[in-house]
This record gives C-alpha cells, structure tokens and sequence, in this order.
C-alpha cells in the first residue's frame, strides 16, 4: 500500500497546524495506521516564527517535544504531494485556492471540521497572542476532530 500525504495547514504553522500534525501523527501511531505521513504548513508562515510557549507546554504534555519546529510556508510542491489538505479557517482555503487554482479540481481540500462534519462554526480560531486557557480550547477542539478523522481513515472513506 502506497503512503498517503496528509497536510495541515493554518497562518503561521506555529500553533493549529503544528498541533494538528504531530497529535495526528500520535494517534495514527496508537492506532497502528502507518499508511500516512503527516505535514504542516501555513500559507504566511515565515522561518521566523517561533513557536509559542503555550504550544510547547501543552506539546509537552502530550509527551510530544516541538522546540525544534520552523514554520514552513505552503507551496506548489505540497499542492502536488498532498491526497489530503485540512486547513483551519475559510481564508487558508480561499488563499490556496487563489494561489494555486488546479487544487480545486482534486478535490482534496477542506476546513478540518468541514471534512469531519462537525455542526456549523466550521473554523478553528487561532490561539496567537491568547490565554493559555484559549490555547488548550483550541487544541482540544483539533483534537476532537482528529479523533473523526482517525475514525474515516480505519473506515475506508
């Protein structure tokens, strides 16, 4: 079986983005799926970017030790790696979208809580510059939805 790529994308690939790839790639460990190989990006993400503590600490928590991440920037290659791309907001989708037009015609990006389903409030806000509070919400919220999205990757969809 061939490996499949899946990307999260959010702004500044620090925060949702960061969180959702290396949590993903936990719980696809936890549950033996080793057909996927997990990315972040974001579409103005900057090497300059620093992770936020908030980020590191509740990483850390997890058992999962992000210090050594740099923020990537999206671009065409990912586009055409990609067979999955969840991003956070409607914005990272219009901005792919705007920037490379052929994604549309994969069909292979959606908001994360848009793939999964999940009632109307569709995006994930971002945590920047937020309570510490704020940022475990919005990580519980991302994991909630890897949780479903787990769940249609073991039931073929």
């Amino acid at each position: 079986m061939s490996m499949k790529n899946i990307f999260f994308v959010c702004t500044g690939n620090t925060c949702r983005s960061l969180m959702a790839a290396v949590l993903f790639e936990k719980m696809l460990k936890e549950e033996g799926i080793n057909s996927w190989q997990v990315c972040s990006a974001g579409v103005a993400a900057s090497s300059f970017f620093k992770v936020p503590f908030p980020v590191l600490y509740l990483m850390k928590e997890e058992g999962i030790d992000v210090s050594g991440h740099r923020s990537t920037p999206f671009d065409n290659e990912m586009l055409n790696k990609a067979d999955l791309i969840l991003v956070m907001e409607k914005r990272h989708k219009a901005k792919i979208l705007n920037q490379f037009p052929r994604a549309n015609e994969d069909n292979k990006i959606f908001l994360l809580k848009e793939f999964t389903q999940e009632g109307n409030d569709l995006e994930i806000a971002d945590p920047i510059g937020q309570s510490e509070k704020f940022y475990k919400s919005c990580m519980e919220e991302i994991k909630t939805s890897l949780k479903k999205v787990i769940q249609k990757i073991k039931d073929g969809k």
